[in-house]
């Protein structure tokens, strides 16, 4: 296993505004298509692997952190699962989770 080599956790922005909740993931190295976001049960997850790129060459010094990553949120009762968008950009992926709009009451007459 080479120096650095490890689980790691990718650092997170999460905020919301009234129409969704928004997370902002560092993920410098790694591709859109090598990271798997998925919902189920209330849960948001995130996961992939950072592969080491130094292997063929003689480490002097290693700071970056190589290996596999999970994320895990659990997300409110508002979140709509359903309709997430992801995108990737410049290392940071960025992931939309839109708001259901909450059932009002509703007055029923009694007659």
């Amino acid at each position: 296993m080479l120096a650095g080599s490890k689980s790691w956790v990718p650092e997170v922005d999460i905020y919301e505004d009234e129409k969704a909740y928004h997370l902002s993931v560092d993920l410098p190295g790694i591709k859109a298509e090598e990271i798997e976001v998925t919902a189920h049960d209330g849960i948001l997850t995130i996961k992939g692997d950072r592969e080491a790129v130094l292997e063929d060459k003689e480490l002097k010094r290693s700071e970056r952190v190589y290996g596999a990553f999970l994320r895990e949120f659990s997300m409110p009762e508002t979140a709509d699962l359903e309709d997430i968008k992801a995108s990737s950009k410049h290392g940071v992926l960025d992931i939309e989770v839109p708001k259901i709009s909450k059932a009002e009451p509703r007055r029923i007459q009694v007659q």
